[in-house]
Formats: C-alpha cells, sequence, structure tokens
C-alpha cells in the first residue's frame, strides 16, 4: 500500500486527536495535539507535527516534533518536557517510513540530532521508567486492592483534617507556588506558569487542579489531565514540612478516585528515576514501571541508544542551582530549563 507524508496544522486536530484515541502502537497521552500549543505558548519552539496516510487519506502513523538549540547546536524531540512520545504507528511499516522521514528531517534541517523518547520491552537496571496503574471499574473495588499501607496512609491523613478539593485555573497561582518551593529544593529550574495555565486552557473540560487543603492552607496539588481512557499526572507538587501528615498519600488516592469517575482504564503515574524513593512511592500503590528508551536519530542516518543514566553532572547542576537566591532563580529558571529536554 502506498503512503504519503504530511505536516499537520490547527485544522488538522480532529483527525490527528481520532487516530490517537485509536490506541496505536507507542501512543501516549502526550501525542494529543493540544500539546503543540501548550509548548509553543510556553517557550516559543517551532514544531513539525508529522503524518503519514494511505491513499484514503487514514493516517498510519505520528511523530510531534519540536525544535531547540542545545548548545550551539539545534536538536528535535518528540517530545521535550514529557517522559515519552516518539513514534506512534499502526504497524512497523509505518514506523519505519516515520523513522525514514525523521532521517531526512535531521539532514535537511542539519540537526545535532533528533531524540524520540519511547518505551522499551527489556528490563531496565538504572535510568528512568514510567509507571501506570489498571484502574478497577469502581472506587469500593480498587480500594479493596490497595495495600494496607497505603489506605493507613490516606486515613490517617483525613483524620489529621486533610481535604481534597478540586478547581481549574483558579488555582494556578497556588499550585505554581508550590511547584517553585518544590523545584528549589530539589535544585531545579521551574517551568513558566503560562505551561500550567495553557494545559488547562487547551484541555479544558479534560484537565483539572486537585489541591489540598489543610485548614486555609494549599499544601500540595496535581494538575490531572484526562486523555481517552487514560488520565496522567504531568506535575505534582507539595510541600515538604507537611509531609508527615501524608498529604501525597491522600493526592494520590483521590487522584485514582477522580480518573475512575472519569471511566479511565489507565492512570498514568508519570516519570521516575528506577529504584528511586518516588519510584518505590509510586509501586506501593500497584504500578507497573515499564522502561524508558531514548533514541538519537543521526544526520548520518545512524540510530544510537542514549543511556538514560541520572548523571553526575546533574547532581552537580542541582546542587549548584540550588544555591542560587530565589529571587535570581525565579526569575531565570524558565529560560535554563526551556533547554533542558
Amino acid at each position: 500500500m502506498n503512503f504519503s507524508v504530511g505536516y499537520a496544522r490547527d485544522k488538522d486536530q480532529e483527525r490527528w486527536n481520532a487516530f490517537v484515541l485509536s490506541e496505536p502502537m507507542g501512543v501516549t497521552p502526550y501525542h494529543f495535539y493540544q500539546w503543540r500549543r501548550v509548548i509553543h505558548d510556553a517557550y516559543g519552539l517551532a514544531s513539525n507535527y508529522v503524518f503519514i496516510e494511505d491513499t484514503s487519506g487514514e493516517m498510519k502513523g505520528i511523530l510531534p516534533l519540536f525544535f531547540a538549540k542545545v548548545g550551539c547546536r539545534t536538536v528535535g524531540v518528540a517530545l521535550p518536557y514529557c517522559s515519552h512520545a516518539g513514534i506512534a504507528s499502526n504497524d512497523y511499516d509505518s514506523r519505519m517510513i516515520l523513522l525514514d522521514t525523521a532521517k531526512t528531517i535531521c539532514q535537511n534541517m542539519k540537526l545535532r540530532y533528533i531524540e524520540l523518547k519511547e518505551t522499551s520491552s527489556s528490563p531496565v537496571r538504572e535510568g528512568f521508567v514510567t509507571q501506570i496503574l489498571k484502574l478497577e471499574d469502581s472506587i469500593p473495588q480498587h480500594w479493596q486492592k490497595v495495600e494496607s499501607k497505603c489506605r493507613r496512609a490516606v486515613k490517617k491523613a483525613e483524620k489529621s483534617g486533610l481535604k481534597v478539593i478540586e478547581g481549574g485555573i483558579e488555582y494556578v497561582e497556588k499550585f505554581y507556588t508550590i511547584y517553585q518551593k518544590n523545584m528549589e529544593k530539589l535544585g531545579a529550574p521551574t517551568h513558566p506558569i503560562i505551561l500550567f495555565k495553557k494545559a488547562i486552557e487547551e484541555f479544558k473540560g479534560k484537565a483539572t487542579l486537585l489541591m489540598v487543603k489543610k485548614n486555609d492552607d494549599i499544601i500540595a496539588g496535581m494538575l490531572i489531565v484526562q486523555c481517552g481512557r487514560v488520565a496522567h499526572d504531568p506535575w505534582t507538587a507539595s510541600l515538604h514540612s507537611f509531609h508527615h501528615l501524608f498529604p501525597n498519600d491522600l493526592l494520590y488516592w483521590k487522584a485514582i478516585c477522580y480518573a475512575i469517575n472519569k471511566s479511565c482504564h489507565i492512570f498514568d503515574f508519570g516519570l521516575s528515576g528506577n529504584d528511586t524513593g518516588l519510584h518505590y512511592f509510586k509501586k506501593k500503590w500497584g504500578t507497573i514501571a515499564i522502561p524508558l528508551l531514548y533514541t538519537r536519530v543521526l544526520p548520518s542516518g545512524q540510530i544510537r541508544i542514549k543511556k538514560n543514566r541520572i548523571n553526575v553532572l546533574r547532581y552537580i547542576f542541582n546542587s549548584i542551582w540550588s544555591k542560587v537566591p530565589n529571587k535570581v532563580s525565579r526569575k531565570i529558571g524558565p529560560s535554563i530549563r526551556k533547554h533542558m529536554l
């Protein structure tokens, strides 16, 4: 069968998203077209949303690409600022056509490389994983499935007077304040607040903020985006000084309840370093860890596997960044985060 390569525009959003909802191989919530505008409006990055279609005009595969400077050279990434979103296709042939197209784009644009963030079927000993949870049909059914230590933590949080409220754009600034404090503690630059605002605007009716309250104080929050049968949380943040009250356990349980009420089958806990504290926190909820494999397409046509190690250089950078005064880090952080793809 003959295929042709096309480049999607905003008018193609409905057709693009319909393909994503058909759940082809390699698809993730980050493949939805709305992320193109979210990332562009937050960082101004150029993009090519590539697709292939057959002679009848039916999409068979997609590849969302953004371009950004890393050092002195421009690179392509599918997709920046997320765990994974590489090629999604109906079959092997479609995937290979998109891979060849990536090679051509890399050569024509004189890119340093194009990075594809995808999953792997091979076990991982080091690096990163994404963690997903299969949901039961009802909240009572799923509660019975939850480990006893998680149930105890949720009950302790509720006995401590913690409550979870649901909202939207009106809570973004409060969420962002907590997010900033988290990133400062971790020694990492922050995204600009417009990234969060645009995510809620673009996924209107499908995105919500869950916020944990202690009396009148907001102490934790999570942005949830529903994409078809999958709910995922791109960003979660909480105040460390309240961790003894188990706000994160309550927050994740309420997020699971939210997803079940929205008839989702999967809750995507997102990225974590393998064998880290965050990994084990998510694992206790019954998640399945899926190894991530990042490959780089070079202008020569070669494909190299990027070693996804939690490297020493990142630790050094984080330790230095954590010493930068907050007023300075909050001002210049987003301009640095832009290049951390």
